[in-house]
């Protein structure tokens, strides 16, 4: 998935950068029993304005929206692929 984000027309990436890990994926991560854990990270920038009333911004979400589909449906099949071989 970090592959699809830092291919994406745009925008940064980065892995295991200012977050390294969060409290989810430290505390529902474990690989080595088959339960991944994934966090990430958008400015708000990407989706709305920074300041006060804070609005959406459906021109700037529908910017990442193919970006984020491409990663959750790479999330969706690495899942399905991993499933059937248990």
């Amino acid at each position: 998935m970090f592959r699809i984000a830092s291919e994406a027309e745009g925008f940064t990436a980065s892995l295991n950068g200012r977050f390294t890990g969060g409290y989810i994926t430290r505390q529902y991560g474990r690989p080595a029993e088959n339960m991944h854990a994934l966090q990430c990270e958008i400015t708000h920038r990407t989706y709305m304005d920074e300041h006060a009333p804070y609005r959406y911004r459906p021109d700037r979400a529908s910017r990442i929206q193919p970006h984020l589909r491409r990663m959750m449906e790479a999330a969706l099949a690495f899942a399905r692929a991993r499933a059937t071989r248990t």
